[in-house]
């Protein structure tokens, strides 16, 4: 039961930081400064409630 825990864990942090990355990756050919600022709020937004959900 812990390893299938573990392992959905696991899944979620690769899903989590694939799209950090992408996030990442799109704040750098972004030229409008507002719009990045956008982005960082809304993966501020999406990051705590998965904490809470993962806490």
């Amino acid at each position: 039961m812990l390893d299938d825990l573990e392992r959905n864990v696991d899944q979620t942090d690769s899903k989590v930081n694939n799209g950090i990355l992408r996030l990442h990756k799109f704040l750098r050919d972004s030229e409008e400064k507002c719009s990045g600022w956008w982005i960082v709020i809304m993966i501020v937004l999406v990051a705590l409630p998965l904490a809470i959900i993962l806490v």
